[in-house]
């Protein structure tokens, strides 16, 4: 008893500090072994699942799993799908952590870099660690809805949202806009790019779920951090109160309750105040370059093209369509979700209209990730944000005729987060002039390698 009970001093110890969740790649060596973070995370899955749930045949990651499926109608397809999940996610955190005892962070698996991947998402070293496609994967068996293998399968037809359309849906200061946008193509498509489990509603029983969820509590983070003045705001429609939703609201996951209390929305806000955060990310470390031969060994992508200044321009694929059962099962408008896709893929069609925009590719090159520094992440994060930006100037200029207004011809990118439209004053990035309309702008000479 003596022992327990300092084993649970130890973890509210622990956990009283701030947890780091961190990318999945940041805990790869490169040698290709796991940190112990990720070794943390996968031994956690292994002890939760073999652990006797309460009902007969369950283990206490069939029972969790059993949850997420039995409430899936009431937190898919509306607001209180973020809270909702960041609570679980906690549970799920607590679980296994007195399994382990010791404590466990979940990893966040951040899918828009593996959109980035050439030869396709299968090279991922998440699946390396993970688990690829097939049945039986991770060498397990689930009882939800029925028992099985759990299983993974592919659908090659989905690209994953990139970095750029990532921040295209969410650069909207409204919170409901940026739920529907976050909900349906950045959390949906991975779910049905992996299939199996992944796809239906008990895509729980997987432990890639609790990665990617993590992944899209992150950017709702970075999004209340982006609008100050709205990162508090919590709107839309409650089908629990059949009202209208309120911060009041009472977020409550049941069975797992006994792992993480219930809570209002109110105190879900703050990931500080629930003692975590989330790490800059990663980013690729390369090979040295080998020397020129004057074959055609660059050409490594069917999509790829030529700028005028002799590199490789790699074209950003677009969303496609989700499919009509998964977005019915998810509760999510169907039209709303196609007026999103178009908006996001008239935005790639633009980047990829400018000859001197280079995408990130992570090629076969890339020997292992690195933890980016804060101001990488500040300059790559405010970057993408100011290209939006810019883009949206563009828009407005084109349908207002170029009458009226500061236009955009000198509207630039750059590392800081000034917001007027006319000279922006860009640092030590050689930017140059923007021209609407002219199909040779000048842009941020941003590498591929970045």
């Amino acid at each position: 008893m003596l022992k327990f009970a300092i084993f649970l001093l130890f973890i509210s110890v622990s956990f009283a500090q701030v947890r780091v969740r961190m990318e999945v790649r940041e805990l790869i060596r490169p040698d290709g072994s796991r940190a112990q973070g990720l070794q943390d995370f996968i031994d956690g899955v292994r002890c939760v699942m073999n652990m006797r749930g309460t009902t007969r045949g369950r283990s206490e990651w069939d029972e969790m799993s059993s949850l997420h499926f039995s409430q899936a109608g009431l937190n898919h397809g509306f607001t209180r799908f973020l809270p909702w999940h960041r609570l679980f996610l906690l549970g799920m955190e607590e679980a296994m952590t007195r399994c382990l005892r010791r404590p466990v962070t979940i990893p966040y698996w951040n899918s828009a870099i593996d959109a980035s991947i050439t030869g396709g998402v299968r090279r991922s070293p998440l699946f390396r660690h993970l688990d690829g496609e097939g049945r039986c994967v991770f060498n397990a068996t689930v009882a939800i809805p029925q028992p099985h293998c759990l299983s993974r399968s592919f659908d090659n037809s989905l690209n994953l949202a990139t970095r750029e359309q990532v921040a295209r849906l969410i650069e909207t200061d409204d919170f409901e806009t940026m739920t529907s946008g976050l909900e349906g193509f950045v959390h949906g498509t991975p779910h049905v790019f992996i299939g199996g489990d992944m796809r239906n509603m008990y895509s729980s029983n997987d432990p890639i779920f609790y990665m990617h969820h993590a992944n899209v509590d992150r950017i709702w983070h970075t999004w209340q951090a982006l609008h100050p003045g709205n990162a508090s705001t919590f709107t839309g429609f409650s089908p629990v109160s059949r009202r209208e939703a309120s911060v009041s609201d009472r977020m409550s996951i049941g069975y797992g309750s006994k792992y993480a209390r219930d809570r209002t929305v109110r105190e879900l806000l703050s990931i500080s105040t629930l003692g975590y955060s989330y790490s800059t990310g990663p980013t690729p470390v390369r090979e040295a370059p080998a020397p020129a031969t004057g074959g055609t060994s660059r050409r490594l992508l069917d999509d790829r093209s030529e700028s005028s200044s002799g590199k490789v321009k790699v074209q950003l694929k677009y969303l496609e369509p989700l499919p009509a059962d998964w977005v019915q099962h998810n509760n999510l408008d169907p039209v709303s979700l196609e007026r999103r896709r178009e908006k996001v893929n008239r935005y790639t069609s633009w980047l990829n209209s400018i000859p001197n925009y280079f995408p990130r590719v992570i090629g076969r090159d890339v020997k292992y990730f690195r933890s980016r520094s804060r101001r990488e992440y500040e300059e790559r994060a405010n970057f993408l944000i100011d290209t939006v930006k810019v883009y949206k100037a563009e828009r407005k200029n084109e349908k207002e005729g170029g009458r009226g207004g500061n236009g955009t011809g000198n509207f630039r990118p750059n590392n800081g987060r000034s917001t007027g439209t006319g000279n922006r004053n860009t640092g030590n990035r050689n930017t140059g002039n923007r021209n609407t309309g002219n199909t040779n702008r000048n842009y941020p000479n941003r590498s591929s390698r970045n």
